[in-house]
């Protein structure tokens, strides 16, 4: 198996890994769509814990503030807000705690404010695997 079949397996194996049996990511099986269709992809942190925000389009869902730690498409700041579903184990929602982790997130633009993502966009990025995630881009990037 090539170098870059295997990143991209591990990548998105790391999304289905965060999702429940109720949550299914069928739709993407493809990384080189979810790289193509994303407004953003980036390696982010959460700054502040998951808040339960808005009424009407918005409602049930969450917003988290996000600190960049390396962009890899897109134009924002090193800061922004992700907006989900709330995650509750039975859709595809995010929930964040402060600093619980650094996340490969493909975002897509909601607003002049925020970007909306999904468990099936979103993965949690083990420590020592950012130099892989780097790699897996950059292979997404020449395809």
């Amino acid at each position: 198996m090539s170098v870059s079949k295997s990143l991209i397996i591990l990548v998105l194996a790391s999304f289905y890994s965060l999702s429940s049996f109720a949550c299914s990511c069928v739709e993407w099986t493809d990384a080189r769509q979810m790289m193509k269709e994303a407004d953003t992809v980036v390696l982010a942190v959460p700054s502040e814990d998951s808040q339960y925000f808005g009424e009407g389009e918005f409602a049930p869902m969450v917003k988290t503030g996000m600190k960049v730690v390396k962009k890899y498409k897109g134009k924002y700041s090193k800061f922004f807000y992700l907006i989900s579903d709330k995650g509750d184990g039975a859709n595809c929602g995010l929930m964040f705690n402060k600093y619980d982790g650094l996340y490969l997130i493909f975002g897509y633009k909601h607003s002049n404010e925020y970007y909306a993502s999904s468990m099936c966009d979103t993965g949690l990025v083990l420590p020592g695997e950012e130099d892989d995630v780097s790699r897996l881009i950059n292979e997404l990037e020449k395809l």
